[in-house]
């Protein structure tokens, strides 16, 4: 990606620059997912998944048409870009950091209460919360500082969950994009931002269960979500959860699918006596045993590269796989065992983790039936 932008092979533009193209009539993709662009976008983007682009070219101006792409922080922009280029689109710019840093760069740090949508916050003090009418009111108080996303949405959540309808919840995070998103999620799920601010580097949100808002719109927000895990390595299982874990959070319903190598992730991770045959006994020697024993996709390098993968997510406070499995379960997240693929794999349900369901496409087809967002990973 350095090369190309060394040598001019991909065009960008940078924060300062894109607002006032947009507004000349230029013709901005977003190429995050929707649940992303939802949480807030750059105004006026389009939004076209990246995983969809090829197969949505059609949808695009003209290949004569200049097209600025952006993204969350710049990489999968610059993918987009090269699809597009491949296809014979003549002039595609990247935006230089995507939404994250054009968020940040043109966010009002002297007013911190200037955020958009039906969830606006107004600024209260700790005193201005104890004398509301409700004298029997409680503030709860979860510190979600450490958490890398979804983690302190997940909380919030969590939270939430337990809290009565006037009860009050104050919620601290490290993450910047907290900020952005506490405000997005409360509008999506029904709750009420009261207060948000950044206090040095700590974003502090306090929120009241409960919104007046219209039935039709919360339902929306609640359509299902259905996940086909067919992979059995560990970064497309993680990605898988997260999403998952993001979708049940948001109130969805979420059903996880796991067929053929994907059900090596709902493996226990120690040997179960059962009666196989020989070649089902020899698959499972060869399959990893558990989430914890799932490969990369790439740089694998005999085990070191995954080496290398858990330390940096434990020094990033990323949860591991097993965690976030485990979330979804808490969460409510339906982990479903394709039965077909257990009999040509020769797995059994004896050697699968407990709390997990058992189906076959007929069960994959009726919770997707419903669905507002359906992946095959």
């Amino acid at each position: 990606m350095a090369l190309h932008v060394l040598e001019n092979e991909i065009p960008s533009v940078q924060w300062h620059q894109i607002d006032d193209i947009v507004k000349s009539g230029g013709y901005l993709l977003d190429v995050r997912t929707p649940l992303e662009f939802d949480l807030g976008h750059i105004p006026g983007s389009v939004n076209l998944e990246l995983d969809e682009l090829r197969n949505n070219l059609g949808k695009l101006p003209s290949k004569n048409t200049p097209i600025y792409v952006t993204c969350q922080v710049g990489h999968r922009g610059y993918l987009a870009v090269r699809i597009l280029q491949e296809n014979g689109f003549k002039e595609v710019y990247n935006v230089d950091g995507g939404y994250r840093l054009y968020e940040v760069a043109t966010h009002d740090f002297n007013n911190p209460t200037g955020i958009t949508g039906s969830a606006e916050a107004q600024h209260v003090d700790e005193q201005v919360i104890t004398a509301l009418p409700d004298t029997k009111l409680e503030v709860i108080t979860v510190d979600a500082c450490g958490l890398q996303c979804p983690g302190p949405i997940l909380e919030t959540y969590k939270a939430m969950e337990k809290m009565v309808p006037n009860q009050m919840l104050r919620i601290e995070a490290s993450d910047f994009g907290f900020y952005s998103d506490i405000s997005k999620w409360a509008e999506k799920t029904g709750n009420t931002v009261v207060d948000l601010k950044m206090e040095g580097k700590k974003v502090l949100a306090t929120l009241k269960k409960g919104q007046e808002k219209p039935a039709s719109t919360l339902s929306a927000s609640r359509e299902n979500a259905t996940i086909v895990l067919f992979s059995g390595e560990l970064d497309k299982a993680l990605a898988a959860m997260v999403i998952a874990n993001g979708a049940a959070s948001m109130g969805k319903k979420v059903s996880i699918f796991c067929t053929f190598w994907g059900l090596n992730a709902l493996r226990k991770d120690q040997s179960v006596k059962v009666e196989k045959t020989l070649v089902e006994s020899m698959f499972g020697m060869m399959m990893p045993r558990g989430a914890e024993k799932l490969p990369l996709s790439k740089m694998q390098m005999g085990g070191a590269g995954k080496a290398m993968m858990t330390k940096v997510m434990k020094d990033k406070n990323v949860d591991s796989l097993p965690s976030l499995m485990k979330q979804a379960k808490e969460l409510g997240v339906a982990f479903i065992a394709c039965t077909m693929s257990m009999d040509v794999m020769g797995i059994k349900k004896e050697e699968l983790i407990d709390g997990i369901e058992f189906g076959g496409v007929a069960t994959y087809l009726a919770e997707s039936e419903d669905a507002g967002l359906t992946l095959f990973i």
